[in-house]
């Protein structure tokens, strides 16, 4: 693997037959956070999505069979804190999510203001219903449940689960210690 996270910031990219946009997202995620690692986990894909991202400098994990979004999230999360990683923020690899919001949604974590950070699409006012992501109020939520953050852990969060996560080195180590990675 090419270099260790010494600047702190690793970002990790999911991936299954995204070849159509994973160029993109690489490109715009090393633009965003230009000291991070940006791991790529090539799930088991068929259409060229890990050689894309290669090509614009992830470092590309490879899993030769499709393992699912989860395993793919472990195997990104235990490479950047193998090499040393303090902050992870991991985005899918659709293009659903700015990676521009990578530094906002890791400074969160980097301050210790919040464990962990999700980002979620913003409402369309008077519809519940989500917009998309480009040009989109993409906005942080900081709850936690440590009780730590802006909201002290109270209030909901709202939207369906992000893939547009930020956490911290000991959050990622206990992820990791319940699936039994660790």
């Amino acid at each position: 693997m090419p270099g260790r996270a010494d600047e702190t910031l690793a970002v990790v990219i999911p991936a299954y037959q995204a070849a159509a946009t994973i160029t993109e997202v690489v490109s715009r995620s090393r633009r965003a956070a230009p000291g991070a690692i940006v791991y790529l986990v090539d799930d088991g894909s068929t259409d060229g999505t890990g050689e894309r991202g290669r090509g614009k400098g992830a470092t590309v994990l490879t899993h030769p069979h499709n393992r699912g979004k989860g395993a793919a999230l472990e195997t990104g999360i235990a490479a950047a804190l193998q090499n040393g990683a303090r902050v992870i923020v991991t985005l899918d690899g659709d293009g659903q999510h700015p990676p521009e919001e990578i530094p906002r949604l890791a400074a969160a974590v980097a301050s210790g203001e919040a464990d962990l950070v999700l980002g979620a699409r913003a409402r369309i006012r008077g519809t519940g219903q989500q917009g998309g992501m480009e040009g989109s109020g993409h906005r942080p939520s900081r709850r936690t449940r440590s009780g730590r953050g802006a909201d002290r852990g109270r209030g909901r969060v709202h939207g369906r689960p992000s893939g547009f996560i930020p956490l911290p080195r000991q959050t990622g180590n206990a992820a990791l210690a319940d699936s039994g990675r660790l």
